[in-house]
């Protein structure tokens, strides 16, 4: 089975994520607690999600999952933002996740999610 992995660049303002792979709901909620523990590691409240190379998930319920373990896993206190081609994208996970309180949007396009992650933090 194929499995997905995560690698990451500390960014000046942010933590820059890179995930690939299969998209289901134990590599959701195994990937979000990895990137956490990173994040916190370098002292990063805001995470940029790269996802061009992660697959579509079989269900809309990995979605939901997926969402609420966002929401669960990154309290009020942390900001994140993805990004992914359009085809992969519903709007599904995102509204789970900020209807739990998550800090969180998804976008077609890098600069457009960098600079929404950034709002309001770069002088």
């Amino acid at each position: 089975m194929l499995k997905s992995t995560v690698q990451f660049n500390v960014e000046e303002n942010y933590l820059y994520v890179k995930l690939a792979g299969p998209w289901t709901a134990e590599s959701a909620l195994e990937s979000l607690k990895y990137i956490k523990i990173e994040a916190d590691k370098h002292s990063k409240l805001h995470i940029l999600l790269d996802l061009t190379e992660l697959m579509k998930p079989e269900t809309e319920m990995v979605r939901y999952y997926t969402g609420e373990y966002i929401a669960d896993v990154f309290k009020t206190s942390y900001r994140l933002s993805a990004y992914a081609q359009a085809f992969k994208i519903n709007g599904f996970t995102e509204t789970v996740a900020v209807n739990r309180n998550a800090n969180f949007r998804i976008f077609t396009d890098e600069t457009l999610a960098r600079d929404w992650l950034l709002l309001n933090e770069i002088g």
